[in-house]
């Protein structure tokens, strides 16, 4: 049986594909990868991703765009309480945005609490804010700054608290907590 090996480069990863008869597939010709075999009738697909995640020049340069990250306006109304100092917390309990090294969903819980000035947020809008991450590559240490400073930018609060929960990656919880107050 013949092999036709294909590599294809996508993201970060080096996917290298061959089609070939289920029985001419040695799995221990391939130490030191993890293989994700997919069936296909009589030929198979096959992903190599290196276990070798010690790769940090890769991480230069990969969010230098989120700052200017253009995402739906968070639209605000007139809080007719002003001067008053009470606090509106909110959560967003599914979360989801892009891991920018694995390419693999993140999940997570953001927590955001605030004491407006003159402007409220408005709930609507910044639902559609935050589905916009669905699909963007993100640190979780530059969303929840991201976050907060397109807040302060829409309702100029007097505080604000942002905190992003995030479930386990690789046996790792992370937890990124960000505060301002106004001056």
């Amino acid at each position: 049986m013949s092999v036709l090996p294909t590599e294809i480069n996508y993201g970060n990863f080096l996917l290298d594909i061959h089609s070939t008869l289920l029985e001419d597939f040695d799995t221990n010709s391939r130490s030191g990868k993890r293989i994700f075999v997919v069936e296909k009738s009589k030929s198979l697909v096959i992903k190599e991703l290196s276990m070798e995640t010690n790769h940090p020049e890769t991480y230069d340069g990969r969010q230098d765009h989120i700052p200017a990250l253009k995402t739906p306006e968070i639209e605000s109304f007139t809080n007719v309480y002003e001067g008053k100092d009470y606090t509106i917390d909110f959560t967003v309990p599914e979360f989801t945005a892009v891991c920018p090294k694995t390419g693999l969903p993140d999940f997570g819980v953001i927590f955001i609490s605030y004491i407006p000035t003159s402007r409220c947020i408005e709930l609507k809008s910044f639902k559609e804010y935050i589905l916009s991450y669905r699909n963007v590559g993100i640190f979780h240490e530059f969303l929840v700054n991201k976050i907060l400073e397109d807040l302060i930018a829409a309702i100029d609060p007097k505080y604000l608290k942002v905190i992003g929960d995030y479930n386990a990656r690789g046996g790792i919880k992370t937890i990124v907590t960000r505060e301002y107050t106004k001056a």
